[in-house]
Protein backbone atom coordinates (compact mmCIF):
# COMPACT_ATOMS: atom_id res chain seq x y z
CA UNK A 1 0.00 0.00 0.00
CA UNK A 2 2.91 2.34 0.81
CA UNK A 3 4.69 1.24 -2.51
CA UNK A 4 1.35 2.16 -4.22
CA UNK A 5 0.65 5.60 -2.69
CA UNK A 6 4.41 7.08 -3.24
CA UNK A 7 4.45 5.66 -6.89
CA UNK A 8 1.34 6.72 -7.91
CA UNK A 9 2.28 10.30 -6.17
CA UNK A 10 5.48 10.77 -7.67
CA UNK A 11 3.85 10.06 -10.86
CA UNK A 12 1.17 12.79 -10.63
CA UNK A 13 4.30 15.11 -9.39
CA UNK A 14 6.47 13.76 -12.54
CA UNK A 15 3.54 15.14 -14.66
CA UNK A 16 2.95 18.11 -13.24
CA UNK A 17 6.60 19.44 -13.57
CA UNK A 18 5.87 19.36 -17.15
CA UNK A 19 3.20 22.38 -16.88
CA UNK A 20 3.47 26.10 -16.70
CA UNK A 21 1.08 28.51 -14.82
CA UNK A 22 -1.05 28.74 -17.78
CA UNK A 23 -1.58 24.71 -18.28
CA UNK A 24 -2.20 24.87 -14.33
CA UNK A 25 -4.74 27.11 -14.19
CA UNK A 26 -6.28 26.36 -17.67
CA UNK A 27 -10.20 25.35 -17.41
CA UNK A 28 -10.05 23.13 -20.18
CA UNK A 29 -10.46 19.59 -18.66
CA UNK A 30 -13.28 17.96 -17.82
CA UNK A 31 -16.29 19.76 -16.32
CA UNK A 32 -14.47 22.84 -17.01
CA UNK A 33 -11.87 22.13 -14.22
CA UNK A 34 -8.08 23.29 -13.98
CA UNK A 35 -5.15 21.39 -13.06
CA UNK A 36 -5.30 23.46 -10.45
CA UNK A 37 -9.13 22.90 -9.62
CA UNK A 38 -7.98 19.02 -9.51
CA UNK A 39 -5.34 19.52 -6.86
CA UNK A 40 -7.73 21.11 -4.82
CA UNK A 41 -10.42 18.56 -4.91
CA UNK A 42 -7.22 15.94 -4.27
CA UNK A 43 -6.20 17.92 -1.18
CA UNK A 44 -10.25 18.27 -0.16
CA UNK A 45 -10.66 14.02 -0.24
CA UNK A 46 -6.66 13.55 1.59
CA UNK A 47 -7.86 15.86 4.49
CA UNK A 48 -11.51 14.02 4.36
CA UNK A 49 -9.51 11.00 5.05
CA UNK A 50 -7.06 12.54 7.44
CA UNK A 51 -10.38 13.15 9.57
CA UNK A 52 -11.41 10.05 9.11
CA UNK A 53 -8.61 8.12 10.50
CA UNK A 54 -7.75 10.35 13.65
CA UNK A 55 -11.42 10.02 14.55
CA UNK A 56 -11.08 6.69 14.63
CA UNK A 57 -7.98 6.17 16.43
CA UNK A 58 -9.46 8.99 18.74
CA UNK A 59 -12.56 7.44 19.22
CA UNK A 60 -15.87 5.74 17.66
CA UNK A 61 -15.30 7.28 14.08
CA UNK A 62 -16.80 9.70 12.05
CA UNK A 63 -20.73 9.81 11.76
CA UNK A 64 -21.08 9.07 7.69
CA UNK A 65 -23.53 7.77 5.84
CA UNK A 66 -23.02 4.89 3.82
CA UNK A 67 -24.57 6.51 0.62
CA UNK A 68 -21.77 7.46 -1.27
CA UNK A 69 -23.90 7.28 -4.69
CA UNK A 70 -22.78 8.61 -7.99
CA UNK A 71 -25.15 11.40 -7.30
CA UNK A 72 -23.88 12.35 -3.83
CA UNK A 73 -20.02 12.40 -5.08
CA UNK A 74 -20.77 14.54 -8.28
CA UNK A 75 -22.69 16.98 -5.95
CA UNK A 76 -19.98 17.17 -3.28
CA UNK A 77 -17.15 17.43 -5.85
CA UNK A 78 -19.06 20.40 -7.25
CA UNK A 79 -19.30 21.95 -3.97
CA UNK A 80 -15.11 21.23 -3.12
CA UNK A 81 -14.69 23.03 -6.85
CA UNK A 82 -17.11 26.07 -5.62
CA UNK A 83 -14.96 25.98 -2.39
CA UNK A 84 -11.99 25.98 -4.55
CA UNK A 85 -12.15 27.62 -7.72
CA UNK A 86 -11.20 31.24 -7.08
CA UNK A 87 -7.93 30.31 -4.60
CA UNK A 88 -4.43 31.23 -6.18
CA UNK A 89 -2.11 28.72 -7.68
CA UNK A 90 0.21 29.26 -5.09
CA UNK A 91 -2.23 28.65 -2.52
CA UNK A 92 -3.14 25.49 -3.75
CA UNK A 93 0.15 23.78 -4.34
CA UNK A 94 1.29 24.82 -1.13
CA UNK A 95 -1.41 22.90 0.38
CA UNK A 96 -0.81 20.06 -2.10
CA UNK A 97 2.32 19.91 -0.53
CA UNK A 98 1.12 19.88 3.16
CA UNK A 99 -1.61 17.66 2.74
CA UNK A 100 0.44 15.11 1.05
CA UNK A 101 2.95 15.02 4.31
CA UNK A 102 -0.67 15.33 6.95
CA UNK A 103 -1.74 12.19 5.03
CA UNK A 104 1.13 10.20 5.48
CA UNK A 105 1.44 11.30 8.83
CA UNK A 106 -2.37 10.32 9.66
CA UNK A 107 -1.69 7.04 7.36
CA UNK A 108 1.69 6.25 9.58
CA UNK A 109 -0.54 6.39 12.63
CA UNK A 110 -2.37 2.99 11.41
CA UNK A 111 -1.69 -0.45 12.53
CA UNK A 112 -1.74 -3.30 10.21
CA UNK A 113 -4.56 -4.05 12.23
CA UNK A 114 -6.61 -0.78 11.69
CA UNK A 115 -5.46 -0.66 8.05
CA UNK A 116 -6.66 -4.65 6.87
CA UNK A 117 -9.22 -5.94 9.73
CA UNK A 118 -12.53 -5.41 7.92
CA UNK A 119 -14.13 -5.07 11.60
CA UNK A 120 -11.65 -2.93 13.69
CA UNK A 121 -13.64 -0.06 12.86
CA UNK A 122 -17.49 -0.12 13.19
CA UNK A 123 -18.25 2.98 11.25
CA UNK A 124 -16.17 1.05 8.24
CA UNK A 125 -19.53 -1.53 8.53
CA UNK A 126 -17.15 -4.50 7.34
CA UNK A 127 -14.78 -2.87 4.80
CA UNK A 128 -10.98 -2.23 5.83
CA UNK A 129 -9.40 0.91 6.38
CA UNK A 130 -6.83 0.19 3.41
CA UNK A 131 -9.95 1.04 1.14
CA UNK A 132 -10.12 4.67 2.45
CA UNK A 133 -6.40 4.99 1.71
CA UNK A 134 -6.31 3.93 -1.43
CA UNK A 135 -9.86 5.49 -2.70
CA UNK A 136 -7.84 9.11 -1.07
CA UNK A 137 -4.34 8.52 -2.17
CA UNK A 138 -2.86 6.20 -4.88
CA UNK A 139 -5.85 5.61 -6.81
CA UNK A 140 -7.01 8.83 -6.34
CA UNK A 141 -3.34 10.17 -7.92
CA UNK A 142 -3.75 7.89 -10.55
CA UNK A 143 -6.73 8.54 -11.78
CA UNK A 144 -6.32 12.53 -12.08
CA UNK A 145 -2.79 11.66 -13.07
CA UNK A 146 -4.09 9.57 -16.14
CA UNK A 147 -6.64 12.78 -16.77
CA UNK A 148 -4.13 14.88 -17.02
CA UNK A 149 -1.98 13.12 -19.10
CA UNK A 150 -4.35 12.49 -21.38
CA UNK A 151 -5.28 16.43 -21.60
CA UNK A 152 -1.49 17.23 -22.03
CA UNK A 153 -1.94 14.17 -24.97
CA UNK A 154 -4.76 15.74 -26.74
CA UNK A 155 -3.94 19.39 -27.03
CA UNK A 156 -0.36 18.12 -28.18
Amino acid sequence: LYEEIYAEREALEATLTQLDTDDMTDPTLESGWSVKDILAHIVDWEQRMVGWINESLDGDGPDLSSDWSDEILNALNLEIYELNKDRTLEDVLREFQLSYQQSWKAVKRLTDEDLFEPERFRWREGRPMWYIVDANMSAHYKEHNEMIEKWLEERG
